[in-house]
């Protein structure tokens, strides 16, 4: 009955937002250009590169947990990199393609690209050069990307496997610049797959074994404490990834942007000799947002989200961590069980980007019962600078 009172009131102050819409302009955006055929790409700073995002329809399923201007504003909780700089390559007239660059460490990273699709390669072509020109003038020794734009968000170009897989927590980059990459002998940084779950099968429906007592689930009346658990150990579980690249965020800025996907049910964790060592955070998931939704109040749209991820039987696997000491024991075993349980009551489940070489989080992966859906490359290119010869 919620839901549909929720509907109702969407649909009711709707009203006519797309022609609204048009009337923003994204010409005229800047002087500092460079061209090909008759498009340009124009720096223009953050609150004005958020709003030409949403007019142009590049607004993202990510953006409703993590809303660009929050990401990208000054002071902003989320640490997405230093000198950021935000560009939109357009034709004068309408944007083609809407892009973030910031420097971590020496590296000058492309940690957000959104373009219509179908989208030219031209496009991609004066992104390519723009990020390259940054790049010298910023002082960086290479170009790395496409990075997510802070540690929750998923890394890479999809190279092979499912096309089409959707999910509100997993970052879709133009499958079109791939090629332009390889062609200006870009390389290979790193990759890694996207693991899940298609369909029920009967295996899955026969998983039937309760969660081991050693395995606890979160509860409403203990989520603040079992948040600050989570949080401790996927920290220390953390640290020892040395290929993790960007940082997190602080807790608030987590809990808040998921928030509405949020339930504490979902979240499990392990105890060793009464001492928290593994834990696992599953989302609720949405596949698909209809594009009226991101022209909504803030507020309307998380209780659209709200709403809807209650609907669906989709669930995603942020994070599953363990400390080093705990890998090898029977605890790791009975969380995985524990997973595996939780996730055989969902019609599809997705995981985060797990890394090629991060051989430990595929097995964990594997023993939770999934198998990957899609293999994704971050790009590099070392620059001509005095401390690379």
């Amino acid at each position: 009955m919620l839901g549909r009172v929720i509907e109702m009131f969407v649909v009711a102050i709707i009203g006519d937002v797309t022609a609204a819409q048009q009337s923003v302009c994204c010409g005229a955006m800047g002087e500092k250009s460079s061209s090909t055929s008759k498009l340009v790409v124009a720096e223009i700073g953050p609150k004005r590169w958020c709003r030409v995002v949403r007019a142009s329809g590049l607004s993202r399923p990510w953006d409703l947990l993590f809303p660009p201007q929050l990401l990208y504003r000054k002071n902003s909780r989320f640490q997405t990199g230093v000198r950021h700089v935000f560009a939109v390559v357009s034709d004068g007239t309408n944007a083609h393609l809407a892009y973030v660059l910031a420097m971590r460490g020496q590296d000058c990273c492309l940690i957000d690209v959104r373009a219509h699709s179908p989208s030219c390669d031209a496009a991609f072509e004066v992104l390519i050069d723009h990020w390259h020109l940054t790049s010298q003038r910023l002082g960086a020794a290479s170009m790395i990307g496409p990075v997510g734009a802070f540690a929750f968000l998923t890394d890479g170009l999809a190279t092979h496997g499912d096309p089409e897989l959707k999910s509100i927590h997993i970052p879709v980059y133009p499958a079109g610049l791939v090629d332009c990459l390889l062609r200006r002998g870009y390389v290979h940084a790193w990759s890694g797959a996207v693991w899940g779950l298609r369909g029920r099968s009967a295996q899955r429906g026969q998983e039937q074994q309760p969660p081991h007592a050693e395995v606890q689930r979160g509860a409403w009346m203990s989520v603040l404490s079992s948040v600050r658990k989570l949080e401790r150990v996927l920290s220390a579980s953390f640290s020892t990834l040395p290929w993790h690249r960007g940082r997190g965020a602080d807790l608030f800025a987590l809990a808040r942007g998921y928030a509405p996907v949020f339930s504490p049910s979902l979240a499990l964790s392990g105890e060793l000799h009464d001492r928290t060592v593994g834990a696992v955070l599953i989302y609720r998931d949405v596949p698909v947002v209809p594009t009226f939704i991101y022209s909504l109040p803030g507020i309307l749209r998380q209780l659209w989200l709200w709403n809807t991820s209650r609907k669906t039987k989709l669930l995603h696997v942020s994070v599953i961590g363990l400390l080093p000491e705990a890998r090898n024991s029977r605890l790791a075993v009975a969380l995985f069980r524990a997973t595996r349980y939780v996730l055989a009551t969902a019609d599809a489940a997705t995981t985060s980007w797990v890394r090629a070489e991060n051989r430990s989080s595929q097995m964990m992966c594997e023993r939770a019962g999934m198998s990957p859906l899609q293999h994704r490359t971050v790009f590099h290119k070392v620059l001509p600078t005095i401390s690379n010869h």
